[in-house]
């Protein structure tokens, strides 16, 4: 956080968040058509990568696209998730709820770009919500209205737990 309240981002980061937020947008339509009880939509599927340099990444989206749905990252013994979303409504963004089992987690967001609906939730990563995650594998969101329950990713989701405790 920086003194003003606001997130602070380093110039990697910055531009990380830059592609991510343009690679939303075109996302942005596809969660809008996600509904209550879906499995994610045709063609999606997770994808996890680790590098030392950024850490480790789980995103759900189009395979070799930038067409994403969430996309969670954490570094190692950093003790925080953050979550990417895209908002329908970017002046009055809701909080992000993620579900997995009979656990919830509400985060507040925060805009990450003035152009893009894109929209970042911190989190503990010891949540009980990323423990039935990395023990189930399916993982639901709720954001501005729209519910999404992503199918299971049990191997990719026990790594990235992993990572994001040690």
């Amino acid at each position: 956080m920086n003194p003003d309240g606001g997130l602070a981002f380093s110039r990697r980061e910055d531009v990380v968040t830059r592609r991510i937020a343009a690679s939303l947008i075109a996302a942005s339509m596809l969660a809008a058509c996600a509904h209550e009880g879906g499995g994610g939509e045709p063609g999606m599927a997770w994808s996890l990568t680790s590098t030392a340099e950024e850490g480790s990444k789980l995103s759900y989206g189009l395979p070799d696209s930038d067409n994403l749905i969430v996309m969670l990252t954490c570094r190692p013994k950093a003790g925080e998730v953050r979550i990417w979303v895209t908002g329908a409504d970017a002046a009055k963004p809701s909080a992000l709820v993620l579900s997995s089992g009979k656990r919830n987690l509400r985060s507040s967001v925060k805009r990450v770009e003035d152009d893009y609906e894109t929209f970042l939730a911190i989190v503990p990563a010891n949540d009980a919500v990323f423990t039935s995650f990395a023990a189930t594998g399916t993982l639901g969101l709720s954001f501005n209205g729209r519910t999404t329950d992503l199918p299971g990713a049990r191997a990719y989701a026990q790594k990235f737990a992993d990572v994001c405790r040690r």
